[in-house]
């Protein structure tokens, strides 16, 4: 999915790989985890900007926001 943003000309991503994943282990993800997650979705968005068509352009720059400054997801009022 974030290939396909890149492609489509988005130029900023958030970042957000906290939250746990359907075959995770009980309890908070392991922080290693969490940076593997998101250092493999900003390959990915780099990668899409010389692998194919991209409003963007090739070498253009794209923007990060990692982390989890944003509300918790599907209604949740405490993290897990």
């Amino acid at each position: 999915m974030i290939r396909q943003y890149v492609q489509a000309g988005l130029q900023k991503s958030h970042l957000e790989c906290s939250m746990k994943l359907a075959d995770d282990p009980i309890g908070v993800l392991d922080v290693e985890v969490i940076s593997q997650r998101a250092a493999r979705l900003a390959k990915v968005a780099e990668s899409a900007l010389t692998s194919g068509p991209s409003p963007v352009g090739r070498g253009g720059l794209l923007c990060y926001i990692i982390g989890t400054e944003v509300p918790i997801p599907g209604g949740a009022t405490v993290h897990e």
